[in-house]
């Protein structure tokens, strides 16, 4: 799921920045006792902004659910498009009744192709809305399970 939200397709290699952080936490807890809080540490000194969903430069919110936590949560996820001008508007809407904090992998098709986005979803209700330069044939949500939670879609 880490290696998921650092993955950035701009990049030659799009691990590179999953990459760096595995290679810093292997390099700075070499021949030690690492813990899962060392790591967590590691985790946040890596994370990039949109990973920061409480605005308080921890990954709490994800450590204690997939970590220390138990339970798959379940979200529904809605999409539609609709012409906006010259471009189109995708509008997402996401119901989260059991109260997850997390990134939302988000698949816009077109044909075979895709472009992989993120949405934070920290509230019961969210609705989102996105500039599109074309109209995407689908749009799913969580489509390769990239992060543990269940979407009914």
């Amino acid at each position: 799921m880490l290696r998921q939200m650092k993955w950035d397709t701009s990049h030659k290699d799009p691990d590179e920045a999953f990459k760096a952080m595995m290679h810093d936490f292997t390099s700075t807890y070499a021949d030690q006792d690492a813990s899962t809080a060392d790591f967590q540490k590691i985790v946040e000194k890596h994370m990039l902004p949109v990973m920061d969903i409480d605005h308080n430069r921890s990954m709490d919110w994800f450590f204690q659910k997939f970590v220390y936590g138990t339970g798959i949560p379940r979200l529904k996820f809605r999409a539609t498009v609709a012409p906006d001008g010259s471009h189109f508007k995708a509008t997402f809407e996401i119901d989260n009744p059991d109260g997850w904090h997390g990134l939302l992998p988000v698949y816009i098709w077109q044909g075979k192709h895709f472009v992989h986005g993120q949405v934070p979803v920290v509230q019961a209700h969210e609705t989102v809305a996105v500039p599109m330069g074309f109209k995407p044939d689908k749009i799913t949500a969580n489509q390769f399970l990239d992060m543990l939670v269940e979407v009914d879609q």
